[in-house]
């Protein structure tokens, strides 16, 4: 009872993207360094019209070792220009390896940085309290939806992957009347809301977009 994300009441996309229609790509990174809690990258395409298609979901359990390079290569891949990092017990250590790394690999174009987590609210408040927003705000790939016999020119296509999914499920089981034993996924949207949010209400940065070659 009390689920906060059932999967009836999301917003689903087929993966099809339109190349020359994405605005930006951008991230949000909850940090984790194994022990049971998964480090949650959601990375989030803004389109021209506005809307916010989550195409790519790093999700995972393990040490830094893995996960830094794992993230940073779907950052690079992916396209992305920015990823935040909310500061938290393991937010600097993950900050600095994220930063060692790029700095080691010579990977420019992804700016890095870390925001402080809200004071006034618990991090359950914080999901309630954006659950609204991630469900109207933003599009998830469709489960189980065919990939498509031809991609049309100009558009680039995702499906989900093992990630994926286990973010999509856990999120899928967070209730707020209740013990959540995975809330990372859900945690990593709220952020991306509250990302979103302060970007809508003044913080504008230009940024280069790698598929148009422009800004």
């Amino acid at each position: 009872e009390g689920l906060l994300f059932p999967t009836d009441e999301m917003r689903y996309f087929d993966g099809l993207v339109e190349l020359k229609a994405i605005k930006r790509v951008y991230a949000v990174i909850d940090p984790a360094v194994g022990g049971g809690d998964n480090v949650s990258t959601p990375i989030c395409y803004e389109m021209d019209d506005g809307r916010r298609l989550i195409c790519r979901w790093v999700y995972d359990k393990r040490t830094i070792k893995f996960t830094v390079p794992k993230v940073v290569n779907a950052l690079k891949t992916n396209g992305a220009s920015e990823a935040r990092i909310e500061r938290n017990g393991v937010g600097q250590l993950f900050l600095d390896s994220t930063k060692r790394y790029l700095t080691e690999n010579a990977i420019d174009g992804i700016r890095v940085t870390s925001v402080g987590a809200p004071t006034r609210m618990s991090k359950e408040d914080k999901i309630k309290g954006y659950s609204d927003a991630i469900k109207g705000n933003y599009e998830f790939l469709a489960p189980y939806t065919p990939e498509p016999d031809e991609i049309p020119d100009g558009f680039i296509y995702f499906k989900r992957d093992a990630d994926y999914q286990r973010a999509m499920e856990d999120m899928s089981m967070y209730t707020a009347e209740g013990k959540n034993v995975h809330d990372d996924s859900a945690d990593s949207m709220a952020q991306l809301a509250i990302m979103d949010e302060k970007k809508t209400n003044g913080e504008v940065t230009a940024v280069h977009n790698p598929f148009r070659g422009g800004f």
